[in-house]
C-alpha cells in the first residue's frame, strides 16, 4: 500500500466516522476492511472536543505507519511516558535471590551478576557475605 493510497484510506474512514456521528446510527460503529479495523466507541468525541489526543475510543489495528513504528513496536522516542504504576512481572524468575541482576553476554536476557546483597552486607564474587563489604580474591 503506497502512502497516497494509505492517505486516501484514512481520509475515507474519517469521512465515514464523521457521517456516522451525524446519523441515527448507534454510538458503537464498526468499520472493517480486509486489512484495517477502526472501532469508534463514541463517534461524537471527534466533534467539538478540545485538547483530545486522538479520536477517543478509536482502536486502529494492523495499520502501516512508516515513521513511528519499527517491526510493529512504537519507537522509544515516540513514547510519552509519565506516572507509570504497577509491578514488574517479567523479572520474577530471572535470577537467584540476593544477587544483583545484569544482562547476560547475549545482551537480551537477564541473569545473576557477581554481586551478592543480603540486605545488610554486600559480597563480590562470594555466595555469602560475612562483612559489610566482602570481596573474594585479591584486590589489585
Amino acid at each position: 500500500m503506497t502512502i497516497c493510497t494509505f492517505s486516501r484510506a484514512i481520509a475515507t474512514l474519517l469521512i465515514v466516522s464523521i457521517l456516522l456521528s451525524h446519523s441515527a446510527v448507534a454510538a458503537q460503529s464498526d468499520v472493517v476492511s480486509a486489512v484495517n479495523q477502526i472501532r469508534l466507541s463514541d463517534p461524537n468525541v471527534l466533534v467539538g472536543t478540545p485538547n483530545h489526543r486522538g479520536f477517543g475510543g478509536t482502536i486502529i489495528d494492523n495499520m502501516f505507519y512508516p515513521d513511528g513504528l519499527k517491526e510493529g513496536k512504537i519507537r522509544p522516542e515516540y513514547l510519552d511516558i509519565g506516572n507509570i504504576t504497577g509491578t514488574l512481572t517479567d523479572l520474577n524468575s530471572a535470577g537467584t535471590a540476593s544477587y544483583i541482576l545484569k544482562y547476560t553476554a547475549t545482551g537480551v536476557t537477564i541473569g545473576n551478576s557477581a554481586i551478592f546483597d543480603n540486605g545488610t552486607n554486600i559480597g563480590i564474587g562470594t555466595t555469602s557475605s560475612g562483612a559489610r563489604l566482602d570481596i573474594a580474591g585479591t584486590i589489585v
